[in-house]
């Protein structure tokens, strides 16, 4: 029946379940008389190459026949050979058109060359929407469909069929559904059970929108009118925890499960495996002919690629703590302002997507009244000059032990550590006023230790100075102790408790005993903290983030990055979100812009956008030509496109990520007001004025015309995806206490 057939299956077709349905290929194709022939064969020897729904490549017409995969089965299922034409992919494609008939497909595939936005809540449920790019709001007809493949046939990337339709059977689902959507558009993944899905967009968009809550959406008249009428398809995300904040809303739709574990599923090794390993280890597992076609280089050289990788996209100041979250996390005050002045020192870096290598911010914090008895890092030369007798450090690593006097915690101990791992300071302290109780259990301090001493805390914030000014990377866990105990401001710091953060998201941290144990194998604090051993445990945890990049220990136990996934397949990324999410989500393989508002993120989604349809509509914009490693006029805190991003920019991205933030961030920056008054609440007027506040209502407008003008620009054949969170979880915390606990 298939005497004289040789098949070979394409590398690059598109199938579900491909390995498996290959095997059983293989051994039905012999049977019957034929030749199936191995990845590694060349082309020319095959008479037969099997596709998907993807046009073959140009030229690849005249030998062997191009045909789609169906061909086979039919020939195998009815045992008598097909007519090949009837199963060219041109074929099938224009009899798609020709279905559509005479009337109708004109007139609406205009309409269906954009995506439009869905969204809906519930209370206690994060929610997403999903809307494809065809047919009208009341479902898509089969002349609808039809003409949206035509329309979007020529804006779809080459080699991807062009998505068709979308219909979601189960409106409530998990965040890891969305996960497999996402997989399967863009990681050949096999297609998930609750939707039904003919093709594939040639941009997928997700917009997070953190903070929406059902009374908002639902209000009368509606907050979010644009959106609202050009829904599609509407679905609610179930979720897993209880007042589930915008960081772990995030961190469970980028938590791919790994084969054999479950979310949330502890190893037995207690450091976290590379990116460059868990991606390639899921995407094994979530598409099964991730392997096929040649050999992966060795784990080591892999890992040694992604770490120099991650080093060159990310400086270290990337990490830096913002204002934002040193104004959640209770930083002293004046770090926040230093912080917002070495941010402010380059406006509209965060948007033109410029790269840079140095930025001097000597001047930040330096007007600000500070309490007696405080100093800031900019009062460096003041205070200290030129006697120090010591450099400057880039990279300084603190922690300090503290004991309780009549006025509270009192500094007994500081050390630094550098860059290097060199112990720069290391000094006892005697309190300003009488100890009540050395905490010897836990500081390590007792009375013999401080006895004959006269150093005070001045004299510390001194020593402090010799080696930490204005422009150096204060590195620690849980800095704002440190900073209060030393009574210094300082604007650029790394804390590794927001690099690492808890699962339940701020206020809560995790120790460092735990992350030490985790990543770094070590035990530490058994008895009596060190602040010497706690400082080079900071930096070290600090420095794996450097060098494995941002994803490195983010997701869940058992789970690898879903960027890293997408990236190992070859997908072109782009993010544009606050570099609070891109501090923990970024990849090197994507091209990232960090961006302070909503307004911002919209504007860089756009051009990022733009770079698809380059080519056809006109020259790229001066502002959104990539910038090489030294970049212009930019800060260190912007990542650095590789020449490798650089190239796939031209392109277009196959996965915009995009976070729109500013109602998140108001709603949290109340919550904390709210936790820090003195006092009894009384919750049924916190949750009134909550309520009645304008605020969140003008932002949600602003929202709603920057969604629109978004899906205005998606290319034909897009799909727009809008996940909201939780709602106001940040005031119920409050509400329960939650605001208030410093772990």
């Amino acid at each position: 029946m298939l005497s004289g057939c040789k098949v070979l299956l394409s590398a690059d077709a598109r199938i579900s379940h491909k390995s498996s349905r290959s095997k059983i290929w293989q051994r039905r194709v012999a049977q019957e008389g034929g030749t199936w022939l191995d990845a590694g064969s060349a082309t020319a020897a095959a008479t037969h190459l099997l596709v998907g729904d993807e046009e073959p490549a140009a030229g690849s017409a005249a030998a062997p026949v191009p045909v789609h995969y169906s061909w086979l089965e039919g020939c195998l299922a009815k045992r008598r050979r097909l007519d090949e034409a009837d199963f060219h992919p041109a074929a099938i494609a224009a009899a798609a058109a020709s279905s559509s008939g005479g009337g109708g497909g004109a007139g609406k595939s205009k309409g269906a060359s954009r995506a439009s936005p869905a969204v809906t809540s519930e209370p206690g449920r994060s929610s997403s929407a999903a809307a494809a790019a065809p047919g009208p709001a009341a479902g898509p007809s089969p002349a609808a469909v039809a003409a949206a493949a035509a329309a979007a046939a020529s804006a779809a990337s080459p080699g991807r069929p062009p998505l068709r339709q979308l219909a979601v059977k189960s409106p409530l689902l998990m965040a890891s559904d969305i996960q497999h959507l996402l997989l399967h558009l863009l990681a050949d993944a096999p297609r998930p059970h609750w939707l039904s899905v003919h093709g594939r967009p040639g941009t997928v968009v997700v917009v997070e929108l953190p903070g929406l809550d059902r009374q908002l959406l639902l209000e009368q008249p509606p907050v979010l009118r644009q959106m609202l009428e050009g829904v599609r398809q509407r679905v609610l995300l179930q979720t897993t925890a209880v007042n589930e904040v915008a960081s772990q809303t995030t961190a469970a739709l980028l938590s791919v499960a790994q084969p054999g574990r479950r979310a949330g599923h502890k190893r037995k090794q207690p450091e976290p495996e590379p990116p460059g390993a868990a991606a390639t280890s899921a995407a094994a597992a979530a598409v099964p002919a991730a392997a096929e076609g040649g050999q992966e280089p060795p784990l080591q050289h892999r890992e040694q690629q992604d770490a120099t990788a991650a080093e060159k996209a990310f400086p270290p100041a990337f990490f830096a703590t913002t204002a934002r979250q040193m104004r959640v996390m209770g930083f002293p005050h004046g770090s926040a302002e230093a912080a917002d002045a070495a941010e402010a020192a380059v406006p509209g870096a965060a948007v033109d997507g410029s790269h840079a290598s140095n930025c001097a911010a000597s001047d930040q914090g330096a007007g600000q009244a500070l309490p007696p008895g405080w100093v800031s890092t900019a009062q460096q030369r003041e205070l200290v000059g030129d006697r120090s007798g010591a450099a400057t450090e880039v990279v300084v690593a603190v922690d300090c032990e503290m004991v309780i006097t009549a006025e509270g915690f009192e500094l007994a101990r500081v050390s630094l550590v550098g860059g290097s791992g060199a112990r720069l300071l290391d000094a006892l302290v005697v309190p300003d006023n009488p100890v009540l109780d050395y905490n010897t259990r836990y500081s390590g301090i007792t009375a013999a230790m401080l006895e004959g001493l006269t150093t005070r805390c001045a004299d510390a914030q001194r020593l402090v100075l010799r080696h930490v000014g204005p422009d150096t990377l204060l590195v620690g866990h849980t800095l704002e102790n440190d900073l209060k105990a030393l009574r210094l401001a300082h604007g650029r710091c790394i804390d590794s408790a927001v690099l690492y953060p808890h699962p339940r998201g701020l206020p809560h941290r995790s120790s460092l005993r735990t992350l030490a144990q985790r990543l770094l194998a070590r035990t530490i604090q058994q008895g009596a903290h060190d602040s010497y051993i706690d400082a080079e445990v900071a930096l070290q945890a600090v420095q794996l983030k450097w060098r494995y990049g941002p994803t490195y220990g983010t997701v869940k136990q058992g789970c690898s990055h879903l960027f890293d996934v997408l990236a190992a397949r070859g997908r072109r990324l782009a993010l544009a979100a606050p570099r609070e999410m891109l501090m923990l989500h970024a990849v090197p393989q994507a091209e990232v812009v960090a961006c302070s508002s909503d307004g911002q993120a919209v504007e860089a989604a756009l051009r990022l956008l733009g770079g698809a349809q380059r080519e056809q509509q006109a020259p790229a914009r001066p502002e959104a030509a990539a910038a090489g490693p030294a970049g212009s006029a930019a800060t260190q805190q912007q990542p650095r496109p590789s020449p490798a991003v650089q190239q796939k920019q031209q392109q277009g991205p196959d996965l915009l990520w995009l976070q729109l933030s500013e109602l998140w961030d108001y709603l949290e920056g109340r919550a904390t007001q709210l936790a820090g008054q003195d006092g009894a609440l009384n919750l049924g007027q916190a949750v009134a004025a909550a309520q009645r506040d304008p605020e969140p209502r003008r932002i949600l407008q602003q929202a709603d015309q920057r969604l629109a003008q978004l899906a205005a620009a998606l290319p034909a054949g897009a799909l727009l995806l809008v996940v909201s969170g939780q709602g106001n979880t940040a005031l119920c915390r409050a509400l329960h206490g939650e605001g208030s606990k410093r772990k």
